[in-house]
């Protein structure tokens, strides 16, 4: 088990925010979790920003002493109708 400092951060894991510098990482973790050879570029368009609607929000955490994406979280939000109203929702990656 790891240990942690005052605020929470462990020693072992860095938790950060998903951002395109983490891309790389999570290309290795999707290939080791699901045997997907997933290239960048796929990774590039389900995670841009840019479309519309709100930034996906995921957060990845690495091993430090190796520098490897030990897991990852997100979700992507969207709008939907449901009973002609538009709702706030987010669907889950894989």
């Amino acid at each position: 088990m790891s240990s942690q400092n005052p605020t929470g951060e462990s020693e072992e894991y860095l938790i950060d925010r998903l951002s395109v510098k983490h891309y790389p990482l999570l290309k290795k973790l999707y290939t080791n979790a699901f045997h997907i050879d997933t290239p960048i570029k796929e990774i590039a368009a389900r995670f841009d920003a840019s479309n519309p609607g709100a930034p996906v929000i995921g957060f990845i955490a690495i091993h430090r002493p190796t520098n490897t994406a030990a897991a990852y979280y997100g979700v992507f939000p969207l709008k939907v109708i449901i009973d002609n109203n538009i709702v706030q929702a987010v669907q889950t990656d894989y």
